[in-house]
């Protein structure tokens, strides 16, 4: 018997707890979006085409758009989470997955406890506890970005890595497609076009999220106002930084800054 509880929509992400009482076959099917599947009890084969992996407790499987897969479930019951990840989500993710979208499984034992916290706190009925979740997904995003990166040498393209280290230098200043061509060595021409080939966007898109990333770390790490944040970023002014921000991470600057200091507390008393 297999039961699905009520979808749980949050900004960004859509999650799905599902049930399983007995060992049984779910058949293939497909997913539009990116998702995670995490596993919070028993055991699943998750199966696909030359892409087969045992999860158990604690694992975590990420799929790519347009994955299909079936599932057995072993053992006799079973919980798991699927969580659809929104395109933004991906967007958001591009300078640490890139192109490179497959399959990545996450060993519990490299999770840092993320799977457990995320069923502890779907367990919770309180206001905070989809800020919560929230965060606690884009942290086993960027995690598991790094584990499947351990070990990996990826060939680099030497104009790309100057364009990328121009832009990170000088994300407080005007930023145009001239001045990172001639910093990259590239011409304009060459930059629009291979940009998006290479990372999935375009330099406008990268620049925007990079001004949101440098953001992000200065709202958590500082206690300077919003306002100065945004200016030191690149922001024309705070009403253009608001929606920028709102867009890449589904919460506001000031929801953000309360959020990731609750989370730094609650890991510093743990």
């Amino acid at each position: 018997m297999t039961e699905m509880s009520a979808r749980l929509a949050i900004p960004g992400f859509t999650l799905r707890q599902i049930v399983v009482q007995r060992t049984t076959a779910i058949p293939e099917h497909g997913h539009d979006l990116a998702y995670l599947g995490i596993v919070f009890g028993g055991q699943i084969v998750d199966e696909a085409k030359g892409d087969n992996y045992e999860l158990e407790a604690g694992d975590v499987i990420f799929r790519p758009p347009g994955s299909r897969h079936r599932n057995l479930i072993a053992g006799g019951s079973s919980v798991g989470l699927v969580v659809e990840l929104e395109p933004e989500v991906m967007s958001a993710f591009h300078p640490l997955y890139g192109n490179r979208l497959r399959s990545i499984v996450m060993p519990s034992g490299r999770m840092e406890g993320l799977p457990q916290r995320l069923a502890a706190e779907l367990r919770r009925r309180d206001a905070a506890r989809d800020f919560i979740i929230r965060g606690l997904l884009i942290q086993l995003l960027a995690l598991g970005a790094r584990r499947a990166h351990d070990g990996v040498t990826w060939p680099e393209t030497p104009w790309l890595r100057d364009a990328q280290a121009y832009i990170a230098a000088n994300l407080g200043k005007a930023l145009s497609l001239d001045d990172v061509a001639e910093a990259a060595g590239v011409s304009p021409l060459t930059l629009s076009r291979n940009f998006r080939l290479r990372l999935g966007m375009p330099l406008r898109d990268y620049v925007r999220e990079m001004r949101i990333a440098q953001a992000t770390s200065a709202l958590v790490e500082t206690t300077r106002s919003i306002g100065d944040i945004a200016a030191a970023c690149g922001f024309y002014d705070q009403a253009q930084f608001a929606r920028a921000f709102r867009a890449l991470t589904g919460m506001t600057a000031a929801e953000y800054r309360r959020l990731y200091r609750t989370a730094a507390v609650y890991d510093n008393e743990r």
